[in-house]
């Protein structure tokens, strides 16, 4: 047909093509077609072609959704192609470009005209492919970063090639596939946490997954935004692919790179003013070369060890949104134990991030409803052992409360459920398969609102190069305890009328015992201690005022002295951080004994004063159990009034600081 003929009958035309048919082509998979909005990119070298390719087969009878249209960008981000009305069935979309003077990177994309990334109306087929100057077709050149797609029939094989960040490939192929309409997914995290971002290691089942933490694949919250996607290439990647490449539009990503070991770069702990004496706050982790989950392992007791029954172990997922080669997350701790329990804030609390695998990718598999011959991953380079072992957790889907659908399924379930999860399963030949018989509608019907295994579910498999433990990538870091002591010296025992008590509280760090654990030396330390005078001042009066020392000498800024807590005369606090670890805080102050009254205290009789250390900027009741025993965080002394016998009447048991008249004093003559 002639160019005329071609517009007049509703086809998207360009020049004529000058490259011969092509004598194999990088496609849609046999038998499948696209339906819903995305992207390809393709490498073209310096001399070569890029050939384009897409085709109406049909449309979706009845629907009223936009169409999809298909743009074709060049390397300098200006638009070569734009084909907007692939309405008709059978209307194409064509484009081949000059021989090019550089090598470069070309966007290839389906859209919306309304925006939407829902499913079109129009099922596309396409070719992507550079042509050699020979016109021979170049493959392992096209890739996406995820890939969704409608299939006619069932695939006897689907293959495709995983390209991770740092070095590692992966080849996995899909036997007896059948997904309607479904997405493959691969990258370092799959199903996550949607609160932390951090891999839950578990398949899930959708759209009815009543968790309540919005656990979902990563590519699906919001929140996780920044992670780096794997490549899925369609084809085996050209062995001269370049390790980096600009794309359209000014970005740089990666393409085949050499395998690197990771280096965890920082592992810091911050305190906020409101957390100075907890356990509690911000931990924050950094790694170069790295993108994927961390271990977070915490020595919540101090002994040394970070497996310990009170010990804990989070998953942290780190992150390099601006793909600079540096991954990074907070965590924030919550100073608990693995009991739930607080931790004592003289207790020194280590952390350590641990690397222990590398290489992780996550298969994720959507809405598949057959995969009747299963799944085979190889890892196509690293170590040798283990080249195609596969892990996958299936269990929470038998289970309502993960999925819906767990109790309206049809058609084979798979086995096993869940996989070993230290050592995985050979995945040679095909794993975790599932067909659908006995099914009357594999998209679901009255009798099987669920359909098959796969069908509203995200199946989550992954593989990854084991590292010893002794080869772990680690850093470790630990947060000294803080502890007090509090010392008064009488002028008299008991004390007359005019006597003087001086008293000093000094707060000093307690640091992790086992520096050969750690990565770095202990240097500082901080805390708040606040002192309550409530049972002082009700028989005494302060002559000496807060006298605040660190390390022997007046606070220097940013440290400040003790103070009175606003709005109180009988309640000071002392807060700081980044104490040098060998310097001590000391508050010293004096108190002289009230003249009697009728030959009476002016108070209870018992001059009694309490420290102790506290997490927020308001101090509590202070701990009742320290008034009979001391401990590393509660300091109490107490000196008799001369002339009397103080007798502890009523409730012995002090809910609030130290009241005058608490304990009723019996008055005898001197």
């Amino acid at each position: 047909m002639t160019a005329a003929v071609l517009a007049a009958s509703g086809l998207t035309v360009t020049g004529a093509l000058s490259a011969p048919t092509p004598a194999s082509a990088e496609s849609q998979p046999t038998n499948t077609r696209v339906m819903s909005p995305q992207v390809w990119h393709v490498y073209v070298k310096a001399g070569e072609q890029l050939r384009v390719d897409f085709r109406n087969h049909s449309n979706v009878a009845g629907s009223t959704a936009d169409n999809q249209r298909v743009r074709v960008i060049s390397p300098d981000g200006a638009v070569a192609k734009d084909c907007t009305d692939l309405a008709a069935m059978g209307s194409v979309c064509e484009y081949l470009s000059p021989a090019q003077a550089a090598d470069g990177v070309w966007a290839v994309e389906t859209y919306r005209a309304d925006g939407s990334t829902k499913q079109a109306r129009n099922r596309l087929t396409w070719t992507i492919e550079p042509i050699a100057a020979t016109g021979t077709p170049v493959p392992g050149r096209v890739w996406s970063e995820g890939y969704q797609m409608e299939d006619m029939a069932t695939l006897p094989e689907l293959s495709f090639w995983v390209q991770t960040e740092y070095g590692y490939s992966y080849r996995m192929d899909l036997r007896g596939y059948r997904g309607v309409n479904s997405a493959l997914f691969a990258n370092a995290f799959g199903n996550v946490d949607g609160a932390s971002c951090g891999s839950v290691y578990q398949s899930l089942g959708f759209p009815n997954n009543p968790s309540p933490r919005g656990y979902a694949p990563v590519n699906e919250v919001p929140g996780c935004a920044g992670y780096e996607p794997y490549k899925l290439f369609f084809s085996e990647p050209a062995a001269d692919l370049p390790a980096r490449v600009a794309l359209p539009g000014g970005d740089t990503t990666w393409l085949i790179a050499d395998q690197v070991e990771p280096t965890v770069s920082r592992l810091e702990f911050a305190r906020s003013d409101a957390q100075l004496g907890a356990r509690a706050g911000t931990v924050s982790i950094a790694a170069t070369e790295y993108e994927g989950n961390v271990s977070l392992l915490i020595d919540t007791d101090g002994d040394g060890t970070f497996d310990g029954p009170s010990d804990r172990t989070e998953t942290v997922a780190l992150v390099d949104p601006g793909n600079s080669g540096v991954a990074s997350a907070e965590y924030a701790f919550d100073g608990l134990d693995a009991r739930g329990e607080v931790i004592p804030d003289s207790t020194p609390v280590a952390f350590r991030v641990a690397i222990t695998r590398y290489a992780e990718v996550h298969f994720t598999l959507s809405d598949v409803e057959i995969l009747e011959g299963g799944i085979e991953i190889t890892r196509l380079n690293g170590p040798a052992a283990g080249r195609d072992r596969l892990f996958w957790n299936d269990t929470p889907l038998t289970d309502e409360a993960w999925d819906g659908q767990a109790n309206q399924k049809c058609g084979s379930v798979p086995t096993p459920l869940e996989t070993d999860a230290a050592n995985g399963v050979p995945s040679a030949g095909g794993v975790h398969g599932w067909n659908a018989e006995g099914c009357d509608n594999i998209n679901g019907s009255a009798a099987y609102p669920g359909g098959p295994w796969g069908n509203n579910r995200h199946l989550d498999h992954w593989a990854y190069v084991d590292v010893a433990d002794d080869d772990a990538v680690t850093r470790t870091i630990a947060v000294p305890g803080v502890e007090i002591t509090k010392a008064a010296s009488a002028s008299s025992e008991p004390l007359e009328a005019g006597g003087t008590v001086d008293y000093t509280v000094t707060a000093r760090a307690v640091p992790y015992a086992h520096e050969a654990e750690l990565s770095e030396p202990q240097t500082h330390w901080g805390g708040r201690v606040s002192d309550d005078l409530t049972g002082v001042l009700d028989d005494a009066t302060l002559t000496a005022g807060l006298d605040t020392t660190i390390g022997g000498t007046a606070p220097a800024s940013p440290l400040q002295p003790a103070d009175w807590q606003a709005g109180s005369d009988t309640l000071w606090t002392w807060a700081g951080d980044g104490v040098p670890l060998a310097d001590e805080v000391a508050v010293t102050y004096a108190a002289t004994l009230n003249a009697f009254e009728g030959g009476a205290p002016t108070g209870d009789g018992h001059v009694l004063n309490v420290a102790f250390t506290h997490p927020g900027l308001e101090a509590p009741p202070f701990p009742e159990d320290c008034v009979a025993k001391n401990s590393e965080t509660c300091q109490t002394t107490e000196q008799l009034v001369a002339a009397l016998q103080a007798a502890k009447q009523a409730d012995p048991i002090r809910e609030t600081p130290v009241t005058p008249g608490r304990h009723s004093p019996t008055a005898s003559s001197s």
